[in-house]
Order: structure tokens, then sequence, then C-alpha cells
């Protein structure tokens, strides 16, 4: 992948002078209250020379600030057009925006919309996640935020629970989803945390209009604490681990759509 100073490049092939290969890889949401598939997040993983795998951040923050504000746009078209040769419904999918880009590069979101548009793809599916824990520069993150839900993209804030967390702070922002750091899920799964707590940080979310993805489920202890907390999706290995595939195994569907009927009470 060569990019070009648009921060368009070729989807295949390899990465400027580092040799890296970029692959793209879809990790499976699923929705508790309508127990099915809800969509995706994209994700890359970066290939060194000799094939050994590279931890994506290591690889983003080698980078310049120029080149990973475009890098990031291209691999948000890679993933794009990955998705629609795979895609054969309806489910949502979920693009990473770095915190750099998403402070720093204005015409991001025009060049997504571009994108969406040549791959016939509806803004209403897509949601753009940014981290919250790197959310210093309130005003100008706003401001992005505000621009990306105003062209009918949805809008996530990743890693709620680390450092900078604060129901009011992220409220503030005005978004669609918060996904919820497995630390806060593994805490409650090893006894350390109580469910109440977990619970409560989930209802305050919700009164203020967020929807809430617990991200991290690895096993099926830790899906039946997050059905419990009351969440309204589930992210981790548990549903499926991140694949160059669309869907999740309907064994663990209906897992977990069992352990929802039991968490309300109703019959099997």
């Amino acid at each position: 992948m060569v990019l070009n100073k648009n921060g368009k490049g070729s989807t295949e092939g390899k990465v400027g002078s580092t040799g890296h290969r970029l692959e793209t890889r879809f990790q499976p949401i699923f929705s508790v209250l309508e127990c099915d598939l809800a969509g995706h997040e994209a994700l890359v993983r970066p290939v060194d020379t000799s094939g050994k795998p590279v931890r994506p951040m290591d690889f983003l923050s080698a980078l310049a600030n120029g080149d990973l504000t475009r890098m990031d746009r291209c691999l948000r078209r890679k993933h794009l057009a990955r998705f629609t040769a795979l895609d054969e419904g309806d489910g949502m999918l979920c693009l990473n925006v770095h915190p750099i880009a998403a402070k720093g590069d204005e015409g991001a979101a025009e060049d997504l919309l571009e994108a969406l548009g040549e791959r016939g793809f509806p803004a209403s599916r897509l949601c753009l996640e940014v981290l919250e824990d790197d959310a210093t520069d309130h005003e100008t993150l706003s401001l992005a935020i505000r621009t990306w839900r105003g062209l009918g993209f949805k809008v996530a804030m990743d890693d709620f629970g680390v450092r900078h967390s604060s129901t009011d702070r992220v409220t503030q922002f005005g978004v669609d989803f918060v996904k919820l750091d497995r630390s806060l899920l593994s805490g409650v799964a090893r006894g350390e945390q109580p469910l109440s707590r977990l619970s409560a940080m989930i209802r305050r979310l919700q009164d203020a209009g967020m929807a809430v993805i617990i991200e991290g489920v690895e096993e099926a202890i830790e899906a039946y604490y997050a059905i419990e907390a009351g969440a309204d999706f589930l992210q981790g290995y548990f549903l499926g681990a991140p694949l160059d595939g669309l869907g999740v195994d309907p064994v663990v569907g209906k897992l977990v759509c069992e352990m929802k009927r039991r968490s309300l009470g109703l019959p099997r």
C-alpha cells in the first residue's frame, strides 16, 4: 500500500519504505437485545517483512503525524473496501479513528463520505470509534464528533473506564455508543469489583441516551456478567476472534440468547 498526499492508495500490498503488509480483520459485535449479530469492528493487523505480526499501535506510533493521518484515512478506505466485498446484510461497520487524526485531520470526514459514495455504502451503517482516553482537547474533538454525526455517521467512545473516564464528560460529546474497557468486566468476573457497580455505570450511560458495548468478552462467564449488568452489545473472543470474514458462530449466538432469557426469567 503506497500512500499519496490525500491518504488514498491501493488496498493491497506493502506500506511505503517500511515494507509492512497490512491485513484487515473483522470482529463481530453481538446485540443482546436482538439476540443477533449487530455488526463488526474492522481491525488492522500489520505484518513485518519477516512475516511477524506487529502490534497495531506500535506500527502507527512509529509514523510521523502527517504520515499517520494519511495512513488513518487509507486504513478506513481499505477496511471499507474489504467489508463491502464480503457484506450481504445490513449490519454496522465500526472503523477506528486515531486520536491525532480525530483532532487534526479536518478533511477526513469528507474523504470517508466520498469513499462511501464510491462503494454505495450508507453513512447510517458506519460507526466511527475514537479513544476516550486520549480525548484531551475537548473542543476540537467535540467539533469532529458533531461533524461526523452531521454527515450521518454514528460515533462510539472507545475504552471508557480508563484514566480520564467520566460519565459527564462522555455525555457532553454526544456519542451514540460507549465501549467499556475490558478491565471493568474482568474485575467483576474475578470477584474484585461488585456487579452492582458495573450495572450502575451502564444505567447512567443508558439514561444519558448512549448504548453500551462491553469489549473483551473472552469467556462464557464474562458474557453472563455483561448481560446481567445490562450491556446492550457484546464484543470479544468469546463471540469471535478477528478474522478475514464476517459472522458469528451460531452456537455461541444461541448460548448468549439463552443467557439473556435466563437473565429476564423467561422460560427456555
